[in-house]
């Protein structure tokens, strides 16, 4: 097979513009597909482009001519040779080398990307700024980068990864890109961490569990690719990470911190760099604790709102416990502003003076505390002020810390979720601190910041609106992005993209796709679609299954 795929054409019905033109493709080259990065090189300059289409065609007017035709050969037993199949590739402009803006002349050669072209790929992205985020198929695998300022800050930052459960492995992506960064942060002594939550049972609960050595991985990933059903991907999967590992990416060198809860059946057992957290009433804010009483498809109550927050300036030591809380609401909920004062008297109204309430309001927020702390047991303290909450400075960098909320309750989840998120925002805005960056990957994202007015969202809003200043960068991920809250959305810099639902991928948010949007619904496992502002034009990538998968018992 010739180097060359074919060369470019310019016709009539094939015209070649600065920005897509068409090349014809020579027979033998049977793995040339749509999504294959190609090099277009004549006169002393060279063009990277992607496949965005293929035809194959031929001189015979319709289908019903063609086949007309075939069964007239085959009835007489004709040895006539059939009709020539005419080859041709849509190419989109990436990148051109030395910049130039006219289109390509005819005759230029089409060739498959190598590793040597990786630098027209990644060229707007120095060196020092290069975070590996996949790579792309040519001759061989070509790394992709992000670039570290995009992606965590200070000129824009947050990334957000859309796609089917099951199908767009999306937690196995955010965990390829924690490596990545921390690698690539670890190399330049960039104090940065990574935070995940963890919301499908066990899945990210045995990071730490690697294969014994480098060899030992290579051979589980092969083992692995069988039992998956994916014995063809195992030498791609292979090839990946070791260029990985060629490029500074080892997570044999990531340290992995837990926090959990008190009961958790997927508790880690072999590992001691766990800490256990709960949460008592003095441990959040007012925002916090109105977002954990009322779920994102509620409109809580004015009225309500307006007495927690009363309640809780007039306790504002906060030394009060959620238990202490549940019973001044019982007492405001018997005895009126009226009737206070003799209850106080005869030892039956304890709570602080608010002024003025109303019973029925108190009650009615007395019943939402009793369900909420009914269903909080596993990490809401109701006897004490404080728990053992997570803080910024349980937070170390260079390290993933992994959060258990599975098996959580709704409530729960968003009290963990909004404290953690201001920890380390407040963490971040410190003058002295010992992380600088920190990426927080959230997947369900819908759940947090969901396109609904929520009481749930406002700490999402504010994070992806001003966290690209405090470098704290936003990972989210879910299975349909037109769920997110549109202000939430805008802000993510970088876009990924699996396999998704036509349907879907037709909403106005995927605009930016393009052509590739006729590609996600055939996306298989590992191959994904990213947008970056340093690419032109959104880019098919791949990338290796996390080691610690392919250990499972």
């Amino acid at each position: 097979m010739s180097e060359a795929l074919g060369h470019v054409i310019i016709a009539k019905d094939r015209p070649a513009s600065p920005f897509e033109f068409w090349c014809t493709v020579e027979v033998g080259h049977p793995n040339l597909q749509v999504g294959s990065y190609v090099i277009v090189s004549g006169d002393g300059k060279n063009i990277l482009g992607i496949v965005e289409d293929i035809q194959h065609s031929s001189q015979i007017d319709s289908s019903s001519h063609y086949y007309a035709e075939m069964a007239k050969r085959t009835i007489s037993g004709s040895t006539t040779v059939s009709p020539t199949i005419e080859r041709y590739a849509k190419i989109r402009v990436l990148s051109r080398e030395p910049p130039f803006n006219v289109p390509p002349d005819d005759r230029w050669k089409v060739r498959l990307m190598k590793a040597d072209d990786e630098e027209m790929l990644n060229k707007k992205i120095p060196r020092d700024n290069r975070i590996l985020c996949g790579f792309i198929r040519g001759e061989t695998w070509v790394p992709v980068y992000v670039h570290s300022e995009f992606l965590l800050g200070p000129e824009a930052a947050h990334g957000n990864i859309t796609g089917k459960t099951g199908l767009a492995t999306k937690t196995s992506y955010a965990v390829f890109l924690a490596y990545c960064a921390l690698s690539w942060a670890k190399n330049r002594q960039e104090p940065t961490a990574v935070l995940m939550l963890n919301v499908k049972r066990g899945d990210l609960m045995r990071l730490h569990n690697l294969p014994e050595n480098w060899d030992n991985a290579l051979n589980k990933i092969r083992t692995w690719a069988e039992a998956a059903g994916m014995q063809d991907k195992a030498s791609d999967i292979v090839a990946m990470w070791n260029s990985a590992k060629e490029l500074g990416v080892d997570p044999f060198d990531i340290e992995i911190k837990y926090f959990d809860y008190q009961g958790d059946p997927f508790q880690p057992t072999d590992f001691t760099n766990l800490q256990l957290y709960s949460y008592g009433l003095g441990d959040m804010t007012i925002e916090e604790l109105i977002a954990a009483l009322y779920s994102p498809e509620e409109q809580a109550p004015e009225t309500q709102i307006n007495m927690i927050y009363t309640y809780m300036e007039a306790v504002s030591d906060r030394e009060i416990t959620f238990n202490q809380m549940l019973g001044h609401l019982r007492q405001y909920s018997r005895f009126g502003p009226e009737d206070a004062p003799r209850a106080r008297e005869r030892g039956l109204f304890t709570a602080p003076d608010l002024g003025n309430w109303h019973t029925a309001i108190a009650g009615a927020l007395y019943r939402r505390l009793l369900g909420f702390l009914n269903r909080s047991t596993r990490v809401v303290r109701g006897e004490s002020a404080h728990g053992n909450p997570i803080t910024f400075d349980a937070i170390e960098p260079y390290k993933i810390h992994i959060v258990q909320i599975f098996g959580l309750s709704s409530s729960e989840k968003r009290l963990v979720v909004n404290t953690i998120m201001r920890q380390i925002s407040e963490g971040l805005a410190r003058r002295e601190k010992v992380v600088n960056r920190v990426i927080v990957f959230i997947d369900e994202l819908n759940q947090y910041a969901p396109r609904t007015p929520s009481p749930v969202k406002d700490q999402i809003i504010e994070i992806v609106s001003r966290g690209r200043d405090l470098q704290l960068s936003l990972l989210g991920a879910q299975q349909f992005a037109s769920q997110i809250d549109v202000q939430v959305y805008g802000n993510f810099t970088t876009k990924i993209v699996g396999n998704s639902d036509e349907a879907e991928i037709r909403q106005g948010r995927y605009r930016y796709l393009g052509y590739f949007r006729e590609v996600i619904p055939l996306l298989e496992k590992g191959d994904l679609v990213i947008y970056h502002p340093m690419h032109i034009s959104p880019l098919l990538i791949n990338f290796p299954v996390p080691l610690h998968e392919t250990v499972r018992g």
